[in-house]
């Protein structure tokens, strides 16, 4: 008999590790665009003290008379889109509210392919409310043709923006008007990821600002779409007359009521912001 030498590498087992390749980022102001995520942080009104905790979740603006009265309120949460499908999950927890309300989180799903908008308030442990609200007057389905993309609407205005918060990243601006009296300044960064978006209301001097992190263009989970099962309300409430789907700016800048490029409501004239 011989003695054989065997490799010490015949008794190691190999271990395989396989990684899941992360999607290339999609450019937002291509065709190419179907879906959008970030996390945001936002405050209302950026001029001066007031307050709307509606505002500050979803970009709306109080009054001019309660301008001036209320302390400023702050948001924080996250935004996801499937633009080919009409979708968007919105969670947002505002703060500084009133004494009474110290916080409030809010959940918003605009399921668009089937005309309606589901809503779930929470504020402390004590009180729950849902909400299912009609949106096909209101968003109605775009034409066939229309393009999925909202930022191809917008207008390059300037560069070199220094944005608070982003330390000192520079950014271009873009403007896309929502109506007459209302618009959105989008700040995106060289790579074309946005960074940050302010919401003015031109008639009423007042703004939101948005602070964006995290912006990506991966598909999103289906999941996201859909009431939770953490949604505790033993009697939803069902608004068929959509009375304050108008004043959610954020929503109207995703999905416009205007798809024709060369039509996009812009003012007759400039008011002072």
């Amino acid at each position: 008999s011989r003695l054989v030498a065997l490799s010490p590498s015949k008794f190691m087992t190999t271990t395989t590790t396989t990684t899941t390749p992360v999607p290339p980022r999609v450019d937002m102001f291509g065709p190419e665009l179907k879906s959008f995520s970030f996390s945001f942080s936002s405050t209302f009104p950026l001029q001066g003290r007031g307050a709307s905790s509606q505002a500050s979740s979803m970009g709306g603006a109080a009054p001019a008379s309660l301008m001036g009265t209320l302390p400023r309120s702050r948001g924080s949460g996250e935004v996801h889109v499937d633009l080919a499908q009409r979708r968007l999950f919105l969670r947002s927890v505002a703060t500084n509210i009133s004494v009474g309300i110290p916080s409030l989180e809010t959940r918003i799903l605009f399921r668009g392919d089937r005309g309606r908008l589901y809503a779930h308030t929470k504020i402390g442990d004590d009180f729950e409310q849902c909400w299912s609200v009609s949106t096909a007057e209101l968003f109605p389905a775009p034409p066939a043709d229309a393009p999925a993309n909202p930022f191809l609407r917008a207008r390059a205005d300037a560069d070199g923006f220094s944005v608070p918060g982003r330390a000192g990243l520079p950014a271009k601006k873009y403007v896309l008007y929502i109506d007459q009296a209302k618009r959105a300044q989008l700040f995106v960064g060289d790579d074309n990821e946005l960074i940050a978006i302010n919401l003015d209301d031109l008639e009423r001097d007042a703004s939101t600002g948005v602070l964006v992190s995290g912006w990506g263009t991966a598909p999103i989970d289906e999941e996201l779409f859909e009431p939770g099962d953490d949604w505790h309300c033993s009697e939803p409430q069902f608004d068929e007359e959509n009375r304050e789907l108008d004043e959610w700016e954020l929503l109207r800048v995703f999905f416009p009521r205007t798809y024709n490029l060369l039509q996009q409501e812009v003012p007759r004239r400039e008011l002072s912001v």
